[in-house]
């Protein structure tokens, strides 16, 4: 009997250890992802958000810390999917408000291929710059292949941009001393 009692309470303890979600409400926390580093230092991940162009895709993710300074440089990584190989990004900029934001000091890191050549670069753009770029009407421009190729934001992708700019962008913007 005493056994029975003590798996019953097993079991009542550990599902109360799930969350309850709410049917209906979205998650957002599916574009995003908040690290711990130390006291008063939170790492943020802004999970890829997809850009379509006319043959090919660019997805793209941000890595920073809520400490960051306006001129810091912060990561940014991306990748570019494509029927035609690209070896090499010549150069790539974030275009919002009618303004053009160079992404600086990319290394490639590899190329790949499965149905798609897969180039992956990590990047750099300023924390001041972020702050413009996390913006739902952001588009991409990448020179390669000696051409110029215009990325416009999926839905989700503006959905996503919206929520990091709510949710990370202005808290941190409102912590500053």
């Amino acid at each position: 009997m005493n056994l029975k009692l003590l798996l019953l309470i097993v079991i009542v303890s550990l599902s109360s250890c799930y969350g309850v979600k709410i049917k209906g409400k979205k998650n957002p926390k599916k574009y995003y992802e908040e690290f711990f580093i130390s006291q008063g230092i939170i790492q943020y991940f802004i999970k890829p958000l997809e850009f379509k162009g006319e043959k090919e895709t660019f997805v793209a993710d941000f890595t920073f810390r809520d400490s960051v300074q306006y001129n810091s440089l912060i990561a940014v990584n991306y990748s570019i999917f494509s029927d035609d190989v690209v070896k090499q990004v010549d150069s790539a900029f974030f275009i919002t408000n009618n303004k053009k934001i160079k992404i600086l000091n990319c290394e490639k890191l590899f190329i790949e291929k499965h149905k798609q050549y897969h180039l992956r670069n990590s990047c750099k753009i300023t924390y001041n710059d972020l702050i413009q770029v996390i913006n739902e009407d952001l588009e991409v421009l990448a020179y390669y292949n000696n051409l110029e190729h215009n990325f416009k934001a999926t839905k989700q992708a503006k959905k996503g941009l919206f929520i990091a700019k709510t949710r990370i962008i202005e808290i941190i913007e409102l912590n500053r001393d």
